[in-house]
């Protein structure tokens, strides 16, 4: 599988979403197989709940160009309140 691993750093008050605020990582898949390989993990990480993070899949002219993009946080979300 091929992907891009990009490591983003520091902590940002204005940041679109939860993951984005913080450090994380950034997978981008370019085909359809790298996409339901994302979306596999994705669903993983849905199931265990802690790990914030979010899956977008992107769509291109043809089906060879299209991918997703995942982006997995680097800390934990702390434990809900019951």
């Amino acid at each position: 599988m091929r992907v891009a691993l990009i490591l983003r750093h520091g902590e940002r008050e204005d940041a679109p979403s939860e993951v984005m605020g913080r450090p994380h990582i950034e997978l981008v898949g370019s085909n359809p197989a790298e996409r339901d390989r994302l979306k596999v993990l994705a669903d993983e990480l849905r199931a265990f709940g802690s790990v914030p993070f979010s899956y977008k899949e992107l769509a291109g002219t043809g089906s060879e160009r299209t991918g997703a993009v995942m982006r997995i946080g680097l800390h934990e979300r702390p434990p809900s309140e019951s």
